[in-house]
């Protein structure tokens, strides 16, 4: 979707691209629908609001909000969030997107399974899960 540049500060586990160019949060939110194609999307911010800088934290990042909130960052792409961490990000000037906690990880299991396979080969057999575990559902 972006190429990724750099970690994020404080020893963050996330990481932070650039879109080739701006775009609203409505056609950002349209590419995270179409390339990832998670079972929700839940956000908060402007649909219009112009977007660039992405950050991005697998699983359940709420708990690193802080850290997106110091990032030079526009939006905050991660699974998990609560109520009182979106209430932070919409209070200051990062856009959250939780896109869930197995939408957020699906991609990378598939290369930690490599990794594993390729250090351990002798040692290890790995099985990856693919199906979804996004067990609560949005009723529209």
């Amino acid at each position: 979707m972006y190429p990724l540049r750099e970690m994020l500060p404080d020893g963050w586990l996330g990481i932070r691209g650039e879109l080739e160019e701006e775009i609203t949060l409505g056609q950002f939110l349209a590419r995270v629908q179409r390339s990832i194609e998670p079972a929700t999307i839940r956000y908060c911010g402007d649909l219009d609001r112009k977007v660039k800088k992405v950050g991005v934290l697998g699983g359940s990042g709420g708990g690193f909000v802080d850290n997106a909130i110091r990032s030079d960052i526009d939006i905050f792409l991660t699974g998990d969030l609560k109520h009182h961490q979106v209430h932070r990000l919409a209070h200051s000037s990062i856009i959250g997107v939780d896109i869930g906690h197995f939408d957020s990880e699906k991609f990378i299991m598939e290369a930690f399974k490599k990794t594993i396979e390729r250090d351990f080969a002798e040692r290890v057999t790995v099985d990856t899960f693919d199906e979804s575990t996004e067990y609560l559902k949005v009723y529209v």
